[in-house]
């Protein structure tokens, strides 16, 4: 792996972070994000290797890549011959995906990368500058707030044309510059972070507040993605007051701003979530006045 363009580095129980930019990675995701577009707005010139590399990420099957993939396993006579199909129909994806790269790697060396360093060098700045001097503070309040364990080094990747609708994602750790500037890549790139927490904490089987709340909000017959919609909100509400905390006072919520406290079915986590920071409310309260809530959006 190249040297990061921008590492943070570990404080006691934090993490270290190393950020990455690379044209390859990048690459992948244009073409990626391309292929998804409507024929009118896809570049000309990498069209047809965006639709097949589309095709390879996201194939139109009810269990995605997997409806391929599984047609060897399924159809072999021998467990050899049922690996074999299934190593070669892996290489096939594998195939498409290099091809359509390859395709148009000059292109996108010669003429879109350059077009996208400002945006990439922007965010750069802002975690050098603003985040980087703050994340070992914000990073030990989150945790003691969500009883989180860091891992000892997360690996984050900066594009600039993420396929993902919501501009960006936590494993591998990968946030788009152009929809994350500000503030916004500030809380972005703390939430995605606490994601890998998340899930390094559960790896480790460490109870979190998450396992707290699934216990609460379980026994009550709340589903499992209406639980996990609580938790990510509140993972949106602690990055947020991180950055208020500690980068700008001012700061509003992402998800208040694009209305994805509704959405995830707690529209006043927000002030729950103050009053449960600020001691007004302890921990056993806090979680049931999140599961009444929930319970009467649900039922």
């Amino acid at each position: 792996m190249a040297e990061p363009a921008l590492s943070i580095p570990a404080a006691g129980c934090t993490a270290q972070v190393d950020i990455h930019v690379n044209l390859s990675y990048s690459l992948y995701h244009y073409l990626v994000r391309q292929g998804m577009e409507s024929p009118a707005e896809q570049d000309p010139a990498t069209a047809p290797a965006a639709e097949r590399a589309a095709l390879a990420r996201h194939p139109r099957g009810v269990h995605d890549i997997w409806d391929e993939w599984e047609v060897p396993v399924a159809s072999a006579t021998t467990l050899g011959d049922a690996i074999s199909g299934l190593r070669s129909r892996m290489n096939q994806t594998v195939d498409t995906l290099a091809s359509a790269m390859g395709e148009v790697e000059v292109e996108f060396r010669e003429r879109l990368w350059p077009e996208r360093q400002p945006a990439i060098a922007a965010a750069l700045g802002t975690l050098r500058e603003v985040v980087a001097p703050r994340f070992a503070e914000m990073a030990r309040r989150q945790a003691a707030m969500l009883d989180l364990i860091w891992p000892s080094r997360i690996d984050a990747y900066l594009v600039t044309d993420c396929y993902d609708w919501r501009g960006a994602y936590s494993h591998p750790l990968t946030i788009d510059v152009t929809a994350n500037v500000g503030l916004t890549l500030c809380e972005t790139f703390l939430h995605e972070a606490t994601h890998v927490a998340d899930v390094y904490t559960m790896q480790r089987g460490h109870r979190s507040l998450s396992s707290r709340l699934s216990d609460g909000l379980g026994e009550m017959g709340i589903s499992r993605p209406a639980v996990w919609n609580v938790w990510h909100a509140i993972i949106f509400a602690a990055s947020a007051q991180q950055v208020r905390t500690f980068i700008e006072p001012a700061h509003a919520d992402y998800a208040t701003e694009h209305g994805l406290y509704e959405v995830f079915g707690v529209p006043d986590l927000p002030g729950l979530w103050t009053a449960f920071t600020e001691g007004s409310l302890d921990e056993v309260a806090f979680l049931g006045e999140v599961a009444q809530r929930t319970r009467g959006r649900v039922t």
